[in-house]
C-alpha cells in the first residue's frame, strides 16, 4: 500500500474492545510492516493506558518539524 510508505506512526486507539469485537491487533501491527520506520502506538481510549506515549510521540514529531522549519 504505497499510501502508507511514508507513515511516521500507526495508532491503534481502541485496543480494549477491539479483540472481543473480532479485531486482530496482532494483524494490524503486522500491517504496519508496510511502513517499517513507523512507530506502532496502542492506547485505550477508555482507560487512557498508552495515551502518554502517544502524546509524547506527537510532541516529538512536532518539535522535529519545528526545528526543520516545517
Amino acid at each position: 500500500m504505497p499510501i502508507f510508505h511514508g507513515a511516521q506512526s500507526v495508532v491503534l486507539s481502541i485496543t480494549d474492545p477491539a479483540e472481543p469485537a473480532g479485531f486482530d491487533c496482532a494483524h494490524a501491527r503486522a500491517a504496519a510492516q508496510v511502513a517499517p520506520a513507523a512507530a506502532i502506538l496502542e492506547f485505550s481510549a477508555r482507560t487512557g493506558e498508552g495515551l502518554d506515549a502517544w502524546l509524547k510521540h506527537l510532541e516529538a514529531i512536532s518539535t522535529a518539524k519545528t526545528k526543520l522549519g516545517q
